[in-house]
């Protein structure tokens, strides 16, 4: 009997020291710009996607799923279990995209609870210390800049094939479609955690199939030659000009993502990880490329208020969860629900958290389970900041937006009829709910983040124009195509010295790896599917640094790949401003790349 307790206790003792024992594995898919109807299980016509839809039928799905109808607040809110206007992240650019560096987040609790933890694919939550993946918890990132491949903060010239990206903190070169790149190397994480005997938590968003369609011809072709063949398109969207190329690229990297997907589960079945692990599938935002040919009877796609703007497919599968067979749950849930319904799947330690999200796990295992009422806010910034009532709430079956409308989904999912002068007390109910709401949010609204400058982990930054505060002149300047066409506009950074001492500021037109001279142009630029433009070249005669209230002047000779100048600062915040001029002293455009350095 002595004997049996001893094996029992050592047992016990192992189990809670080998977490992989009771813990399962998690792997969260993102993708981006794929809508509710980009798929053929939700009854897309044309577009094929077999494995995702093995995983539906595998899944419990959660049809009454809710996102931000833009990215990153999505990002935000799946990661902290937080709403995006609480937690820093709320707009897609203008330093505004950007997590409280004081709120956990999902991969610091996973790492403190023995976990694994890595990053493949867009990240898009700041391209800076302290925000980047591997200061916020993850052991292992490969990520892209910016938004999406080709934006200004990414690797000059990428596109979607053997491109240079950013593995914790150094940039490399890898091999392949972009796509294949983050599974791949996701694999390796996954293999590399099997072998230390430690669980692993996966965040896996890809930056496909948001623009630029780029694809190989075999995921594209069959769907271009469908599309010339003609099709009834989507009424509301009918007018848009229509593309056969355009969209079947589209479909062509969600027949990839689909392609992976399926490989994946391959992968993990020959590795024995099939039946533990916890497979989330979702996208971030309603759909774009897709939208006129199926958007599942909803009305609006990216970035609308309305349904088809954020509400979009979850799907979970943990075959050995003891959750409930596959099936619908119609209740309003939210992508700030993943992070404390994992919490409670995966038996996880952490601090009380503030969380906005809730737990999901009872609707998964309990068939009587039911939510509390809840009341929710879709609201985010398409510019620098969020305005009163330019959000949609959530309550029940009932849409309350912008101040004016409410529709009932249940009786009209296609949101045409507004009865708000019918229902004055939903009406009311919801308003004083946002009016609350709104009050709450406005202390991190205020909150203006800083780039640290100076201290160990940020001896060296790299700024770019996607992170202009106070834009002036008109155009979008946080993608590559125009800066080569050089947009005449400028803005100015928030950063934060942290040690006094000398530094050093370097500006250019062009970012270094581009090494081209601040006045020269560069040539067209060709990819699988489109031309980046040429890069023209402008009549930079000279350069104006400014530092908070202190300013140098730099004339530009033909041959400069960027001007630099030195300042001695003080601890504190500063507004830096950078900006070309020609000889006549006339603004030419902000310089869209600068660079700090610690003396």
């Amino acid at each position: 009997m002595r004997n049996l307790l001893i094996l029992i206790i050592c047992l016990a003792f192992y189990a809670c020291n080998n977490p992989n024992t009771e813990r399962p594995n998690v792997i969260i898919i993102l993708t981006d710009d794929q809508g509710y109807g980009d798929f053929s299980c939700h009854g897309n016509p044309i577009l094929k996607t077999p494995n995702v839809d093995n995983l539906y039928n595998q899944s419990i799905r959660f049809t009454d799923f809710h996102v931000s109808s833009i990215c990153t607040p999505t990002r935000s809110q799946l990661l902290t279990g937080q709403d995006a206007c609480r937690n820093g992240a709320f707009a897609w650019a203008y330093s505004r995209e950007i997590i409280h560096s004081n709120i956990p987040m999902m991969p610091e609790i996973f790492k403190e609870n023995g976990y694994n933890t890595g990053q493949f694919g867009k990240w898009h939550l700041g391209d800076n210390y302290p925000y980047r993946p591997m200061d916020r918890g993850f052991d292992e990132s490969v990520k892209h800049g910016g938004a999406s491949i080709f934006q200004t903060p990414d690797y000059w010239d990428n596109d979607y094939q053997d491109d240079f990206f950013e593995h914790n903190g150094v940039m490399q070169q890898y091999k392949g479609y972009c796509t294949d790149v983050w599974f791949e190397e996701t694999k390796k994480f996954i293999q590399k955690s099997k072998n230390d005997g430690k669980p692993f938590f996966v965040y896996l968003p890809t930056n496909t199939p948001h623009s630029p369609n780029i694809v190989h011809e075999k995921y594209s072709e069959k769907y271009r030659d469908t599309l010339n063949q003609g099709y009834e398109p989507v009424k509301e969207f009918a007018e848009n000009k229509f593309h056969a190329d355009g969209i079947s690229w589209f479909y062509g990297m969600i027949a990839n993502i689909d392609e992976n997907i399926g490989k994946m589960d391959e992968f993990l079945k020959t590795n024995d990880l099939f039946e533990n692990t916890i497979f989330i599938f979702m996208t971030d935002n309603g759909g774009t490329g897709g939208l006129r040919v199926f958007n599942a009877g909803m009305r609006g796609g990216k970035t609308s208020l309305y349904e088809g703007g954020h509400r979009v497919p979850f799907f979970i599968r943990w075959p050995n969860g003891n959750l409930s067979k596959p099936k619908n749950i119609d209740k309003l849930t939210h992508s700030q629900d993943i992070l404390p319904t994992l919490i409670d799947l995966c038996n996880l330690k952490c601090d009380e958290q503030d969380f906005n999200g809730v737990s999901l796990k009872k609707l998964m295992t309990d068939a009587d389970s039911e939510l509390e009422e809840r009341i929710l806010v879709m609201q985010n910034a398409q510019s620098a900041l969020p305005k009163k009532f330019d959000a949609t709430v959530m309550w029940g079956k009932w849409r309350w937006i912008k101040n004016n409308e409410l529709y009932n989904i249940k009786s009209d999912p296609a949101q045409q009829i507004n009865i708000a002068d019918k229902y004055p007390m939903v009406v009311e109910k919801m308003r004083a709910y946002y009016e609350q709401w709104w009050l709450s949010v406005q202390p991190s609204l205020e909150n203006v983040p800083a780039f640290p400058v100076g201290g160990d982990k940020c001896e060296e930054v790299t700024l770019t124009c996607f992170d202009w505060h106070g834009i002036e002149g008109a155009g979008n300047v946080t993608v590559q195509p125009t800066i080569r066409k050089g947009q005449s506009a400028n803005g100015y950074w928030n950063i934060e010295i942290v040690e006094d001492g000398e530094y050093e500021i370097r500006c250019s037109r062009w970012p270094a790896e581009a090494k081209t001279p601040i006045r020269a142009g560069l040539p067209k630029h060709e990819t699988m599917t489109i031309t980046y433009p040429e890069g023209k070249a402008l009549p930079i005669a000279s350069a104006q640094i400014k530092v908070g209230d202190a300013s140098k002047s730099i004339k530009i000779e033909n041959s400069d790949l960027f001007a630099s100048e030195r300042f001695i600062l003080s601890k504190g915040k500063y507004k830096l401003k950078t900006t070309f001029f020609d000889k006549d002293g006339e603004l030419v455009c902000g310089a869209y790349y600068t660079y700090l350095y610690k003396i």
